[in-house]
């Protein structure tokens, strides 16, 4: 299925930055907030599904760039190591570097936002307090991932916490590489940008730079997303797609279920949640073949 690349890109950008204002419209956030764990999963698994049926295949094969049409591929199979069924295998380079992009995003969530989702600090509070019933054990599941924001001491702290907090959208939008992956990936960014817009408006930033922090946030899956298409980058698939996957595992493994599956609520539900996300995500590209199929 094809896209409008810069029209999507508009809607990326359009869509983020809108959402992540929602916020400084009113005042009843936590209300609000009560809504993300449980479409913060579903997002999880829709982008589970991305990077296993989506993303891995694409780098799991050599791509045909010798300019034929279509979707085919050629498969080359001179490598070096044979296995006993006399297929062999090389060093793929795409998933290779997707790894390298998972750990050091870890890094620099671990190092530089010094991130510890929700665990270490609240079980410290939980020994300290000695709680006799881990049921009453509530975290406030949807900030998590962006507490660097709304404990910044100073506005180019906060700019530089939002900067690397997006280092993942951006290489997001470098892999787009069907409308399924668009369609996860917005939700994604919905639920995404009114969880950062309403950390922002915790923070009490006036409301000039919280517009420039949110730009700016709004901004990079967009560029990733016209990047994509330039010649230079027209032979490096490998390349976008390995960043992609990295930075898509560590969204879902990391910054996504550890948290929210540790917080309050319904084991079974979180679990549904995010078996359905995975399903209707998987499904959406055969149903819709299905669809256009049906329609010749």
């Amino acid at each position: 299925m094809k896209y409008n690349t810069p029209g999507m890109a508009l809607t990326f950008f359009v869509v983020s930055l809108t959402l992540s204002m929602v916020p400084f419209l009113f005042n009843k956030v936590r209300k609000v907030k009560k809504f993300f764990p449980n479409l913060i999963i579903f997002s999880a698994g829709m982008m589970l599904s991305v990077a296993l049926n989506d993303l891995i295949p694409h780098l799991a094969v050599e791509h045909d760039h010798s300019g034929k049409s279509g979707h085919s591929h050629n498969h080359s199979h001179e490598h070096g190591h044979k296995c006993s069924g006399g297929h062999e295998h090389k060093f793929n380079r795409g998933l290779f570097l997707a790894g390298l992009v998972f750990v050091v995003l870890l890094a620099v969530d671990t190092l530089m936002l010094k991130h510890k989702h929700c665990e270490s600090e609240k079980l410290e509070d939980h020994k300290k307090n000695t709680h006799g019933d881990h049921k009453d054990h509530k975290h406030d599941e949807t900030d998590c991932c962006t507490d660097a924001i709304k404990y910044s001491t100073s506005k180019i702290q906060a700019f530089i916490f939002v900067l690397m907090i997006s280092i993942h959208s951006f290489l997001e939008g470098l892999g787009i590489q069907s409308m399924k992956t668009i369609i996860a990936l917005l939700v994604h960014k919905v639920i995404e940008s009114i969880s950062i817009g309403i950390t922002i408006f915790t923070a009490n930033f006036d409301f000039t730079f919280a517009l420039l922090l949110n730009t700016t946030y709004s901004l990079l899956t967009p560029l990733g997303l016209l990047f994509k298409n330039l010649p230079i980058l027209n032979k490096a698939e490998w390349f976008l797609n390995g960043c992609a996957l990295g930075s898509m595992f560590f969204i879902v493994f990391v910054e996504m279920i550890p948290p929210h599956f540790h917080g309050k609520g319904s084991p079974i539900r979180k679990i549904v949640f995010l078996g359905t996300g995975y399903t209707i995500s998987s499904l959406f590209m055969p149903a819709y073949e299905i669809i256009v199929g049906s329609r010749k």
